[in-house]
């Protein structure tokens, strides 16, 4: 749900998600109230290039991740 999120307030329309990053995510010490980053998020990405230049996380964005 939260990498949804991040995508749609970025307006990325299509991103390709590794789903054993994902997982990797999920199987550290779990602490609801720990959430995931947006860059955690963002590197569970493949297609990263292409979709760069949507995400708005201004370190990826003007950093260029």
């Amino acid at each position: 749900m939260l990498l949804e999120k991040l995508m749609s307030k970025s307006s990325v329309e299509m991103a390709f998600v590794d789903g054993r990053k994902v997982a990797a995510l999920c199987f550290g010490d779990i602490d609801l109230n720990n959430r995931p980053n947006d860059i955690d998020l963002f590197n569970c990405i493949t297609n990263r290039d292409e979709v760069a230049g949507n995400i708005s996380i201004p370190s990826v964005k003007f950093k260029g991740h």
